[in-house]
C-alpha cells in the first residue's frame, strides 16, 4: 500500500508498481488500523519536516506498524549540505530540504516510541541521506 497526499506522486507509484494499491492519505492521520503491517516505509519525507509535526508522522508510523519501519532522513553536516548552503549564499532559492543532527532525530524517534536498530548513509560524507531500521 503506497500512501501519499499528493496525486501526483500516487500517479508516479502506479506507472512504477501497479500492482500497489494507493490511499491519498496525509502522513500524519494515516487511515489504517492499528498494526496494518509488519514494516512501513516512510521515505523522503521526514527532511521536510520540522519538530512537532515529524514527531507526530513518526508516532503515526509506530501506530500503524506492528513495530518495524524503514525510514529515510537528511542529517548535516555534509559536503552536499555544505555546497547547498554556498549557492543559497550566492542567490540560489532554498529549499524544502532541510538537514537536522543525528541527536535531534534521535530525541525525536525516541519521542515517537521508536528505537533505532540499524542506520546507514546513502554516500558517507558526500550526501546527507541516511536511512534507518526502527523497531
Amino acid at each position: 500500500v503506497q500512501a501519499d497526499l499528493s496525486l501526483a506522486m500516487l500517479r508516479e507509484a502506479r506507472r512504477e508498481a501497479p500492482a500497489l494499491r494507493r490511499v491519498l492519505a496525509h502522513a500524519g492521520a494515516l487511515p489504517f488500523a492499528r498494526a496494518s503491517f509488519d514494516l512501513v516505509f516512510c521515505i523522503r519525507l521526514l527532511h521536510h519536516l520540522d519538530g512537532e509535526p515529524r514527531r507526530t508522522v513518526l508516532r503515526e508510523l509506530r501506530r500503524a506498524s506492528r513495530g518495524h519501519a524503514l525510514v529515510s532522513i537528511y542529517l548535516g553536516p555534509t559536503l552536499q549540505g555544505a555546497r547547498r548552503r554556498w549557492r543559497q549564499l550566492r542567490g540560489a532559492p532554498p529549499r524544502s530540504r532541510r538537514s537536522i543532527s543525528a541527536s535531534r532525530f534521535h530525541a525525536d524517534l525516541a519521542a515517537a516510541g521508536w528505537r533505532v536498530v540499524a542506520r546507514a548513509p546513502l554516500r558517507r560524507w558526500l550526501s546527507e541521506s541516511w536511512y534507518y531500521l526502527l523497531a
